[in-house]
């Protein structure tokens, strides 16, 4: 057997795990939430990372030289701003010219053609059709291993998948009957694999690399990394399931990345064995030297890539500048010592609740106050309705669920009944997804959608001429509420457990005394009613695991209700006032429209009081729909009621394009401030914690989950054709977890195009996260070296930290080390 130059088990192994980094995670449809590409990068400094993948993944990751030029001449990228960049990037790379001028000239000049490494498929002749054909290969074994009772027939990896190497071992089995790479002309592909029989993942693909003289370590690593890159669809579900078993869940199947790697270069391999009889051995060799000739990180290095990420951080320290003077300047309603407001309302911190928020304040004046928390509200929870096989995470993926419940009849519904309902809804659910009587249903119960199909005809157009306030179906509170919690090990989720969670909740939200505490105090989770939109769950709540947080809010507010728990809250020095109630109510994100929920619970001494705050909600409402239609569009949408029944919308909403930074301050300081639904906004005052324990849960939690928001909409614009998930009008659904563009290939991560683009432009500014946090600067760093995550994101530039000054709201950008400059 063929040896390779410092072949030893531990390096292949290195390079295999290297490879792997590459990928990140993709949650499944039913769950959609947003995730950070490049998240296990994030040790190394984010130009290294991006400018390295370039060659790797076929795409550039900065926008082209034309977009940032463009928007230096309309003054989206001041001159000041592309000074400072040009001064922070001249001190590692001094060869950048020192003058605006003599740059700008320079970045007009043509880019350097980028460097690319192919797989063999790419690089034989006919690459395209190679290429194609093996990742339609990989996408089929890999659809019948993540089959969940969809298929006719099952495919029988290893034994029902409880084999060690289940995709492997049964991929490799099938090659001795399937014939499709022989059918699409690679003459001697099965034969060449029959010397890997009896071989586990890992040592198959050391057996292969060497057969296919690839003998450097550096050139290995590289193209490993290319073959996970270009089937970067399905590897992120392998390390989705990863993920959730280092979570401690039950996976559906044991699901090793490493085995699809071994798969793909299996592909490779025999076509390498189809090649050697069929094409010239000069174009072998040359690309077994393009790989063994790579010696490291230096083959990467592009100016065009330089001159990208000066225009890039330029456009980022632009924005900052706008942000920062709006900080400094006072709110035009100072509020009083005195004040008490009427109504509080708690909105998730996600960017689309920003514009209702400031609508909500301006309707009610003093009489409300909002807040802004994550939109799971400390509750991390699993919860499993009628008509599930499984429970939803209603909780950031970062976490683990500490409660569990499950949907039940409420107290004026018949049981029953609504089980009944839900398991026929159910069944015919699934009826119309099987394989055989999918065929057959509009022909067997098509008739039955008549009725259905005009109601809700004219359900939209009546929406459309009343401005109607019909609670949609998901949110129906009528029936069918959550029951009581557990928690993992099934007890009871008693008062004093309740009581010790509700009083960490309410710290966090600066409701700490008894004098903060307003007579309806609203918890609005949110969530986006579409119709006929797979990726529906990306416009949910990302805090609550790609669901809406109707759940969550009624679950809390039921606790903050219970006079059991009220008690022991006092006896622990928080006394929540007896005229003080806890409201549950969504923000529907596409009409933004405030629904209450459980309105029947609130104490009859209040009915007038959630009248008049319902009239608040409504008239705020109708001016953040009117706003937000002119954010997007000159001309006023006039069909805004119908884009959630429309089967046809494919934008219903923009979700959270534009996101751009998250303020952590008290809302005093962004009071009044129209940003444009760009801003995660979490309410916090430093003086108010004690030990900075609510600070450092904000900056390890919500903090990483708004980066991995940013991160995902910034590599959907940047590289849409790598991590974007391409056409809605050509998806076409795999497994209920996924899409293909088209009818085969590899699955699409990330954003579809309608989510960042118009048709005509790009919607989405891709900035990194600016993180403002107004706290002492010792508490900051302190929590920074503590953790290692937190560092790794700031000093490493995934996104910028800036500190608020809380004594004199001076503000300065935080850069590697721990140094301060002016923003």
């Amino acid at each position: 057997m063929q040896t390779l130059t410092e072949n030893n088990s531990a390096t292949i192994q290195a390079e295999i795990e290297d490879s792997a980094r590459k990928i990140a995670p993709a949650w499944p449809l039913q769950s959609t939430v947003a995730v950070n590409p490049f998240w296990f990068l994030r040790d190394r400094p984010f130009y290294d990372a991006l400018n390295q993948l370039t060659p790797v993944i076929h795409a550039d990751l900065f926008m082209p030289l034309e977009y940032y030029l463009d928007r230096f001449q309309n003054g989206a990228i001041s001159e000041p701003a592309l000074v400072a960049a040009l001064e922070a990037a001249r001190e590692r790379w001094p060869e950048l010219p020192a003058s605006v001028a003599e740059f700008v000239v320079l970045s007009r000049s043509s880019d350097n053609i980028q460097r690319r490494h192919p797989t063999l498929a790419e690089h034989l002749k006919d690459g395209p059709y190679w290429q194609r054909n093996v990742t339609n290969e990989v996408g089929r074994y890999a659809a019948a291993y993540f089959d969940e009772q969809q298929a006719l027939a099952k495919f029988p990896f290893s034994a029902s998948g409880s084999g060690a190497h289940a995709f492997w071992e049964g991929w490799l089995a099938a090659q001795k009957y399937d014939r499709a790479m022989h059918a699409l002309g690679a003459v001697g592909f099965s034969e060449a694999l029959a010397e890997l029989n009896g071989l586990g993942a890992a040592a198959a693909i050391e057996v292969m690399l060497g057969r296919m003289g690839l003998r450097t370590s550096a050139g290995r690593r590289v193209y490993l990394q290319r073959l996970m890159a270009s089937v970067i669809g399905w590897a992120s579900q392998f390390q989705y399931q990863a993920w959730q078993k280092n979570l401690g869940y039950t996976t559906q199947r044991p699901a090793d990345t490493i085995e699809l790697l071994a798969v793909r270069l299996a592909y490779d391999f025999g076509l390498f064995a189809h090649a050697r009889q069929n094409d010239s051995a000069i174009s072998l060799a040359f690309w077994q030297t393009a790989y063994n000739e790579i010696a490291g990180d230096s083959t990467w290095t592009a100016a065009a890539h330089l001159r990208q990420y000066v225009w890039q951080c330029a456009f980022e320290f632009s924005y900052q500048k706008r942000i920062a003077a709006g900080l400094q300047t006072p709110a035009p309603t100072e509020p009083t010592a005195t004040s008490k407001p009427r109504w509080q309302f708690a909105f998730c911190i996600d960017v689309r609740s920003e514009m209702i928020r400031r609508r909500v304040e301006e309707a009610a004046g003093p009489d409300a106050q909002t807040i802004g928390f994550a939109g799971f509200f400390g509750l991390p929870l699993d919860y499993q309705r009628m008509d599930e096989r499984g429970p939803g995470h209603r909780l950031p993926v970062l976490l683990v669920p500490a409660l569990h419940a499950r949907e039940c009849a409420t107290r004026t519904a018949n049981e029953k009944q609504v089980v009944g309902d839900a398991f026929i809804l159910s069944f015919f659910r699934n009826l119309r997804k099987g394989p055989l009587s999918s065929f057959l249903f509009v022909e067997l119960f098509g008739i039955l959608s008549i009725e259905n199909m005009i109601r809700n005809t004219w359900q939209s157009i009546l929406r459309t001429l009343r401005r109607g306030h019909q609670l949609p179906a998901r949110f129906d509170d009528r029936h069918r509420g959550p029951g009581p919690a557990f928690t993992p090990g099934g007890e009871r989720f008693d008062a004093a457990a309740q009581a010790e969670r509700a009083r960490q909740i309410l710290k966090q939200m600066g409701l700490s005394e008894t004098k903060d505490f307003a007579g309806l105090v609203f918890l609005v989770g949110h969530g986006s009613v579409t119709t006929n939109n797979a990726f529906a769950s990306a416009l949910d709540c990302g805090a609550c695991g790609g669901h809406a947080g109707d759940i969550n809010v009624r679950l809390l507010a039921a606790m903050l209700n219970d006079p059991d728990v009220r008690a022991r809250l006092a006896r622990n020095g928080l006394t929540i006032p007896e005229t003080t109630h806890f409201v549950p109510a969504v923000h529907e994100t596409v009409t933004d429209d405030v629904f209450v929920l459980d309105a029947d619970r609130v104490p009859s001494a209040l009915r007038e009081e959630l009248r008049a705050a319902k009239r608040v909600l409504k008239n705020a409402s109708a001016q953040t729909r009117l706003e937000r239609q002119f954010v997007r569009s000159p001309v006023v949408d006039r069909h805004t009621f119908r884009r959630s029944r429309n089967w046809s919308e494919l934008r219903p909403e923009w979700g959270l394009a534009g996101n751009a930074c998250f303020i952590v301050a008290p809302r005093e300081r962004s009071a009044g401030l129209n940003l444009g639904s760009r801003a995660f906004l979490h309410d916090y005052d430093w003086k108010k914690d004690d030990n900075f324990q609510i600070l450092e849960a904000i900056m390890t939690a919500p903090m990483v989950v708004t980066n991995w928001i940013n991160m995902q909409y910034y590599a959907s614009t940047a590289a849409p054709g790598v991590f974007g998930a391409g056409n809605k009008v050509l998806h076409n659904l795999v497994n209920e977890t996924g899409v293909v563009e088209g009818n085969g290939g590899d699955l699409r991560v990330g954003l579809p195009m309608q989510s960042v683009h118009d048709g005509e432009r790009f919607t989405h500014e891709p900035l990194r996260l600016s993180v403002f946090i107004e706290a002492p600067r010792d508490a900051i760093e302190g929590i920074i070296a503590k953790h290692a995550t937190v560092r790794e994101l700031v000093d490493h530039g995934w996104l910028h930290l800036i500190h608020v000054n809380p004594d004199d709201l001076s503000v300065t950008r935080r850069t590697a080390g721990g140094k301060y400059g002016p923003v």
